[in-house]
């Protein structure tokens, strides 16, 4: 569900003449994040001088269909789901361009921790000496992955009230493993909660790819073995993030218990006993390098290391 804070705190930043000119968007970006980004484009390109977003004119309607003349949209590739230099700096040359036919250039990046390092680095200068009414949202759930630089330069904005980190079908198998209080700990535990992170990717895998076969059955779509591969191998990469990203969830919960931190902010407030046990037998330091080899494993991830080695290393080296 968006969050109505957020866009009631946005539009009134708009109406008040206090946009910054660069904000994070933290939500899943193809559900809460968009939506939100979409109430704002109409609400900043709307025609109406009055009833502000109309929806009706032709600047709403453009701009929900992200084909404003002043917009540039940009996603993560479709084979390699990495934004490159390429599309930044073609960004960055329209971003100084005469508005077209509205008081603002909006610049909005889908999936922005999808950035290669040489795009953020154009984007940043950009953001740095950004022109006048330009506005940048960057869409992301997992900002941890922005360049540092980036960050400081962005408002935070959290699109949805609870986020859903992964699809239902592997979010409830994922915290069965994660909650099991079977086994004797240590290695042992460690182990044999990696081979099950490890069988629920391997499914996760599959069923991205019968996913894409069963839509091209249906749209009537003659595709190539190398673009269905290419289609599966994309919708599986979401899937492994959605699931990486709700383990970095569980144990960044079992990181505010360890330290003495509100209960009333865990993501898994439902699961908070046995959170709390498993935070009782870890230290402080232990807490924060669960959260560090979780986010070393995603970058690798992303990197297209083998993902059997990734696995076994990093969730052995996990405690708790």
């Amino acid at each position: 569900m968006i969050n109505q804070n957020a866009l009631d705190w946005l539009s009134n930043a708009f109406v008040t003449e206090r946009m910054a000119h660069a904000y994070v968007i933290v939500g899943p970006p193809r559900q809460e994040g968009t939506e939100l980004v979409d109430h704002l484009l109409q609400l900043l390109f709307c025609e109406n001088s009055e009833n502000q977003p109309c929806l009706t004119c032709d600047s709403c309607r453009r701009a929900l269909a992200h084909k404003h003349p002043d917009l540039q949209w940009i996603e993560p590739q479709k084979k390699s789901r990495i934004i490159s230099a390429d599309q930044v700096r073609t960004l960055q040359q329209q971003i100084y361009k005469t508005a077209y036919s509205a008081d603002w250039k909006i610049c909005v990046i889908v999936g922005a921790d999808r950035m290669q390092k040489s795009a953020g680095n154009i984007l940043l200068k950009t953001l740095e000496e950004p022109p006048k009414n330009s506005l940048f949202f960057l869409l992301t759930d997992s900002p941890q992955f922005l360049l540092p630089t980036i960050r400081s330069r962005c408002q935070l904005v959290t699109a949805s009230t609870k986020q859903q980190s992964v699809h239902e079908d592997w979010l409830e198998p994922l915290l069965k493993v994660l909650t099991n209080r079977a086994g004797t700990g240590g290695a042992i535990t460690a182990f044999a909660r990696s081979d099950q992170i490890t069988t629920l990717l391997k499914g996760a895998k599959s069923s991205a790819m019968s996913i894409e076969k069963e839509l091209a059955k249906q749209e009537n779509r003659n595709e190539t073995k190398e673009v269905l591969e290419a289609r599966g191998s994309s919708r599986y990469r979401e899937l492994r993030t959605g699931i990486m990203r709700a383990l970095m969830l569980w144990y960044r919960d079992i990181l505010i218990l360890a330290c003495g931190g509100n209960d009333s902010i865990l993501y898994y407030d439902d699961k908070k006993s046995i959170l709390s046990e498993r935070a009782e037998k870890i230290s402080y330091s232990q807490a924060i390098d669960n959260i560090n080899i979780i986010e070393k494993m995603t970058r690798q991830f992303e990197r297209n290391m083998p993902e059997g080695r990734v696995l076994s290393t990093g969730l052995c080296k996990i405690i708790g």
